[in-house]
This record gives structure tokens, C-alpha cells and sequence, in this order.
């Protein structure tokens, strides 16, 4: 399998699902426009199996991983309450929070749009914020698909200089994640980490 993914793109919640599920895969660090043979819409990531076919979006990949790999446990068992969480967190950063970003990557966005954003990003992450306390993780006592794409998302607050230092939960939430082995390894793959 080939996983194609952009450094600090929403795609490193899928190579960190991928290697937290210790699975046999070639990482592809890419520019947008060499994934529009695989993706029409020009955006990782893009997973290409050895059989030829094609998977995009975040979700479905991420559920994939998980699936491939029941042991490494990234989705709770079928049935589960836990599993449910699972996707509702994730469903969280895919539907609502990933998106709200979406403005502040554009350099023409105007500065009232920007602040609106920003705005509504806080929203969201207060959200977050009341969830995690006193818990480890989102869903799940232990790491999940939505801990890899939450931390990944998260983590554009600093590339972007929106301050958070007032979530104190969320900080060391992302802390904790950000020692993780795999993720460490995914992050200095993606030249985040030297």
C-alpha cells in the first residue's frame, strides 16, 4: 500500500493511524497537484492499495487502518459505546473543526473573515477543551482514529499563531500524543521533528 500525504496536512492523521497499526506501507510525502491522478479534487490524502484501487477522505482511511489492524484497537469493538464516541469525535474534526480552518489558509481571506474563524475555531475547541477533563484520550481510554486526526488538526493552531494557552486540557492532551513513538516518527518523516 501506498499512503500519499503532505507534511502538516490533515493526511498525517492517516499516516499516524498507519503507523500506530503497525502496517506494511510505503509513505508518500507529495506535492497537491501529484495526487490529482488519484484524487480529482487534488488532496491528500490518498491511500493506493496493491491492487490498484484508490481510497481518499480522512475518515474512510482512517477507519481502514483501524480495520486492518483490530489489535492496535484505533477503533473500539463494533457495538461498543466506545466506538461510537470514536466516530462522533471524529465526525467533530471532520465536519466541524478541520473545515473552520479552511479560511486562514487562504492569504486573500480578509481580516474580518480571518477573525470570524479564529472566533469559531474557539468555539470548537472549548467544545474539546470541557470533554477532555479528566480524561486521557477523546473517546476511548486508550488511543483512537479521532486522537490521530485531533492532534493533527490541533496542531495547525501553532503554525497558524492562534494562541492556546487558556486550554489547558488540550495542551497536554496534545503533549501526550505528541510522544507517542509512532507519531513521533510520523512527525520527523514529515520533517517536523529533526
Amino acid at each position: 500500500m501506498t499512503l500519499y500525504v503532505s507534511p502538516c496536512a490533515c493526511s498525517m492523521s492517516c499516516h499516524i493511524a498507519f503507523e500506530e497499526a503497525k502496517l506494511k506501507f510505503e509513505p508518500m510525502i507529495s506535492k497537491w497537484d501529484e495526487v490529482k491522478k488519484f484524487n480529482p479534487q487534488g488532496a491528500v490524502p490518498v491511500l493506493q492499495l496493491d491492487d490498484g484501487k484508490i481510497l481518499t477522505q480522512n475518515l474512510a482511511i482512517l477507519t481502514y487502518a483501524a480495520d486492518l489492524s483490530p489489535a492496535s484497537d484505533l477503533l473500539p469493538k463494533v457495538g461498543t459505546f466506545e466506538r461510537a464516541e470514536t466516530y462522533k469525535w471524529a465526525s467533530f474534526v471532520a465536519s466541524d473543526l478541520h473545515p473552520a480552518f479552511s479560511p486562514l489558509f487562504g492569504e486573500d481571506t480578509p481580516e474580518n473573515e480571518r477573525k470570524e474563524s479564529v472566533d469559531y475555531i474557539y468555539g470548537l475547541l472549548d467544545i474539546a477543551e470541557a470533554h477532555l477533563t479528566g480524561k486521557t484520550y477523546l473517546a476511548a481510554e486508550h488511543f483512537t482514529i479521532a486522537d490521530a486526526y485531533m492532534f493533527t488538526v490541533y496542531n495547525w493552531t501553532r503554525g497558524l499563531k492562534i494562541p492556546t494557552d487558556k486550554y489547558r486540557n488540550l495542551n497536554a492532551y496534545a503533549g501526550r500524543i505528541a510522544e507517542r513513538p509512532a507519531v513521533q516518527a510520523v512527525m520527523k518523516r514529515e520533517g517536523l521533528l529533526k
